[in-house]
């Protein structure tokens, strides 16, 4: 999969949710560093182009469940993946995203407490930890 083939039928629509993934580049686990992740945490918190229902920071990807209020998808990742490199990459010079993100619009059907769960549990499923309290990078406004 290329990155032109995750921008095909790619739309935005204000007000709507999205699941939204990204992760760094080659897949390399630098937010294992407490001041990487504590970074990512504080750029998604100030980020004004959505607002997040739930998220959790990973090793090596971030999972966010938002509400695009301005711009489009596309504008408001562009910000937050920006803004995180400028500021990580005062702590650790080489720090990359990789290219892209994987989204899907939520439906009206779809339960988003049940994608907030599935998103906040993921460090569980990592065992990373046993308890989901034991994580420091995540929040939920759901739970």
């Amino acid at each position: 999969m290329t990155i032109n083939d995750l921008r095909k039928g790619r739309y935005s629509v204000l007000e709507q949710d999205y699941f939204v993934t990204f992760t760094t580049l080659k897949r390399m686990p630098v937010m294992l560093n407490h001041e990487v992740a504590l970074t990512i945490c504080q750029a998604i918190h100030i980020e004004t182009k959505f607002t997040t229902l739930a998220w959790v920071v990973m090793p090596d990807h971030v999972h966010l469940l938002l509400t695009l209020k301005s711009g489009t998808l596309g504008e408001a990742m562009q910000s937050i993946k920006g803004r995180s490199s400028r500021e990580v990459g005062t702590i650790m010079p080489n720090f990359k995203w990789a290219k892209g993100y994987y989204e899907h619009a939520l439906r009206h059907e779809e339960c988003r407490k049940q994608i907030a769960r599935y998103i906040v549990a993921n460090p569980l499923r990592a065992d990373l930890v046993t308890d989901i309290g034991q994580y420091p990078w995540w929040d939920a406004c759901y739970l």
